[in-house]
């Protein structure tokens, strides 16, 4: 991507429409640290929804987890 090209993604878009979450895990999940970011929407769709699917699984959880962790705390955890 170069600005000279006028061909620059600009993340405030990305971050409307799909969060901060899915930026950043585009970002660190899909390029090697040598490469420059290359910008799909193909590419952000899917970071999209594996992370609303670790939230939605990690919201799922998140009652019984609780639930085991108070069991710990007192002493009651098998």
């Amino acid at each position: 991507m170069s600005k000279s090209k006028k061909n620059v993604v600009d993340p405030d878009d990305i971050i409307a429409s799909y969060g901060a979450d899915t930026a950043r895990f585009f970002m660190l999940s899909d390029l090697p640290p040598e490469r420059d970011v290359i910008w799909t929407e193909a590419g952000v769709e899917a970071a999209h929804k594996f992370v609303q699917r670790i939230w939605r699984i990690i919201a799922e959880a998140a009652p019984e987890l609780e639930r085991c962790k108070s069991s710990f705390r007192y002493g009651r955890g098998s």
